[in-house]
């Protein structure tokens, strides 16, 4: 889309990958993406998930020549359409970026700021740059990106010149909805904004006939508290309260055993047969049945081998 559509500018306002899970060969993919679109500015503030520290990407690898990445030492960038600011976070928290600091030098020209943090937020998200929309609007920047909230808010207000685009993809089940991209053209008197669906997924709540068995399956990590993950989060308490008979959830190689979160039934089956050395024990399907507020389920191995580690004592062997 923004090669076909000749984008000047794109904005990452943070949290673009997670940096203590971020493989190399991820990054490698993300820059060759760049690549592909080389008319076009990529600029990024860092978040609280990929902060600018020393171990980051950010700072270690050789990024495309058209990819510009604010730090503590870059917080703004020239151009001859627009002057783009950006703030990075130098930790995973980050209590004030000192936005409210920021001057601008050229009021004349298009005034763009790229920032990481919550605005109008609680209590709860002080570690994450709190920001006051009245504060923002005083800066006097022509649009303000934002990043760390998934949800989308770009249109609540008219004119509306600081956005939220939100997540591009969904990343649990408490993040309803269409996610993408907002697409737009900026003047100095005016904006024209548009939201562009990336994900072909959307999750939405539904009320569950309780009269009837209801079934889940789905691939995912089952997780406690709010973690985040890089394989589809699936929180305890959602399973909970979901109001569903069984989840049959994939992505464990391992049987996890017929497990119960609220009045909810739920099971990893494992792989049906063994992948390597590090994937013991029997490999097999879940079977049984499933009826309204309870399951009879038992797992039956399927794989005639099985990987199993021994201790073999050697010290009476030549070498």
């Amino acid at each position: 889309y923004i090669k076909e559509n000749n984008i000047k500018f794109l904005f990452v306002a943070g949290d673009l990958y997670e940096n203590e899970q971020i493989r190399e060969s991820t990054i490698e993919y993300i820059n060759d993406l760049f690549k592909q679109i080389p008319n076009t500015k990529v600029f990024i503030s860092p978040g609280n998930h990929d902060p600018y520290i020393n171990n980051s990407y950010y700072k270690t690898f050789q990024w495309a020549e058209n990819v510009i990445i604010f730090s503590q030492n870059q917080k703004v960038y020239e151009t001859s359409d627009a002057d783009i600011y950006g703030i990075a976070f130098t930790d995973f928290y980050c209590k004030d970026l000192k936005v409210n600091e920021i001057k601008i030098n050229n009021k004349d020209k298009l005034n763009i700021l790229v920032v990481h943090g919550t605005v109008d937020g609680s209590l709860e998200n002080v570690e994450y740059n709190p920001m006051k929309k009245s504060m923002l609007k005083e800066l006097g920047f022509d649009y303000i990106a934002l990043g760390h909230i998934h949800k989308l808010n770009y249109n609540t207000e008219e004119n509306q010149r600081i956005v939220y685009p939100g997540s591009t993809i969904s990343l649990g089940f408490d993040e309803l909805g269409q996610h993408g991209m907002i697409v737009g053209e900026l003047e100095k008197d005016k904006i024209n904004l548009k939201f562009i669906p990336v994900d072909n997924k959307e999750l939405k709540e539904i009320n569950v006939d309780r009269s009837k068995i209801n079934i889940m399956v789905i691939h995912g990590e089952v997780e406690k508290g709010n973690s985040k993950n890089e394989y589809n989060p699936i929180y305890l308490n959602e399973i909970g309260k979901s109001g569903l008979d069984y989840i049959a959830i994939g992505h464990r190689h391992k049987f996890s055993g017929i497990l119960k979160e609220g009045n909810t039934y739920y099971a990893y089956s494992g792989c049906p047969q063994g992948r390597g050395f590090d994937e013991e024990g029997e490999k097999g399907v879940i079977i049984g049945d499933v009826y309204c507020g309870g399951v009879s389920l038992y797992f039956k191995p399927i794989c005639k081998r099985k990987y199993i580690t021994r201790e073999i004592d050697i010290s009476d062997i030549n070498t």
